[in-house]
């Protein structure tokens, strides 16, 4: 077989003109022959705008199945129809054939650019790209996220999720059709309703971890994410994590905790000695700890067991909390839902003068940058902290300042590099 290695408009012209395509491969570019579908068709199309003008898709049908594409390119007149004569006739030329509306100046670029996504589409197909014949059924985009919301019932944002897409493009979407358009689409659905874009990173995450499912199911051949570039995917800026100091840490003991579930007081302190998320924190029991080593499974990911050395002081604190034989849980004072506390832990820390704002998780965050600043390092603290990647452990290391500032300190006086260098 020979190799070609061709601008990308070529490849399209010739599978358009002769029938078959090329296929970038590990930097290789092969020239596959490919048999053109005789029940294949893929058209662009326009439908009117309440304002008058034309939103673009495109059509695409085979064996027996239909997709729609929708890249959000709106022009002013539909290209797709032929022009009609007064009496309704369609207009032909001298050979007879249709004579369609001349593309205005505003719309060469688009159109331009829906004939190359016609193009795109139609090697897609051919090389099997567009998930058609896969699953032999069509499956609807938000039965498929409620399916997987009601398997993973721990995880609430699925069941959101499909409420959210729902919202957006109905119940009698077929996950088949729901391309990269589309997500993009959703983004600016969420953004019109005013949702914050960290949370519409994390209902993008949880997205296209949805539609990995279905291309394991082989509803879909590809997961839409892939057309999708770093601009396209939604980021928001890394908000400031709110920690507490040492010298802090130990100006909230020594302060008295402002409720008389004394307990509350007690679990976060625990929690910034441990690094505990709540969820965690309030299903620990008296059972786990062996020789002063807590062993648990964490609630967000139950895939490995995790295991927690405790210092002395937050032994301390698990043998000062009464016993309940019943559930013999550690902190079983602490209500159904612990977030009550919050408004109790920023009181206790303005009681105790620190400028800052509290709640449960600050004392996890605590405990990450009390590891770092006394220099443990970041792969330990991943560990300790139970973190599925080490670059989550990161963004910890990004709020302390002691190194930084030991490192800026280092830098010698000028007048010493001067005389240093008159010396020589």
């Amino acid at each position: 077989m020979q190799y070609l290695c061709l601008p990308m408009e070529v490849y399209f012209l010739l599978y358009i003109c002769c029938g078959f395509v090329a296929q970038p491969n590990q930097n290789v570019i092969v020239i596959l022959h490919l048999k053109r579908e005789t029940n294949m068709s893929i058209n662009i199309r326009f439908r009117k705008t309440s304002k008058g003008l034309f939103n673009s898709y495109i059509d695409i049908y085979s064996k027996g199945q239909r997709q729609y594409f929708y890249p959000d390119i709106i022009v002013t007149d539909d290209y797709s129809q032929p022009l009609k004569d007064r009496q309704g006739n369609t207009k032909k030329d001298a050979s007879g054939k249709p004579i369609y509306p001349k593309v205005k100046p505003e719309d060469k670029e688009k159109m331009k650019s829906l004939e190359r996504l016609k193009l795109e589409k139609e090697v897609d197909l051919a090389n099997n790209r567009l998930g058609f014949g896969k699953s032999g059924k069509k499956v609807f985009l938000h039965e498929h996220f409620n399916r997987i919301a009601k398997e993973k019932p721990k995880t609430k944002l699925y069941s959101q999720l499909a409420k959210r897409l729902e919202e957006y493009i109905g119940n009698h979407f077929a996950l088949q059709e729901f391309d990269e358009y589309r997500i993009k689409g959703f983004f600016s659905f969420m953004r019109k309703r005013g949702c914050k874009e960290s949370s519409i990173q994390t209902f993008y995450y949880m997205l296209i971890a949805g539609l990995q499912i279905a291309v394991r199911e082989k509803i879909i051949a590809v997961n839409p994410k892939v057309y999708l570039s770093k601009m396209d995917k939604p980021s928001c800026e890394e908000t400031k994590r709110a920690f507490l100091t040492l010298e802090e840490l130990k100006k909230l003991k020594a302060t008295p905790f402002p409720h008389r579930n004394k307990q509350a007081g007690e679990a976060f302190l625990f929690a910034c000695l441990t690094g505990l998320r709540i969820s965690d924190l309030t299903e620990r029991k008296h059972s786990e700890i062996i020789e002063g080593v807590l062993g648990y499974r964490q609630k967000k990911s139950s895939r490995e067991f995790h295991y927690l050395p405790l210092n002395k002081q937050a032994q301390e604190i698990v043998e000062r909390q009464p016993r309940q034989e019943a559930s013999d849980r550690i902190f079983w004072k602490l209500p159904n839902n612990p977030s009550y506390f919050n408004a109790y832990f920023q009181k206790w820390a303005d009681d105790a003068k620190i400028d800052k704002h509290v709640t449960w998780h600050v004392a996890r965050h605590t405990h990450a940058t009390i590891l770092l600043t006394l220099g443990t390092d970041v792969y330990t603290v991943s560990k300790i902290l139970g973190h599925s990647s080490i670059n989550i452990t990161q963004r910890y290391a990004k709020v302390i300042t002691k190194v930084k500032r030991e490192a800026v300190d280092r830098i010698p006086d000028l007048e010493e590099i001067t005389n240093l260098t008159e010396a020589v």
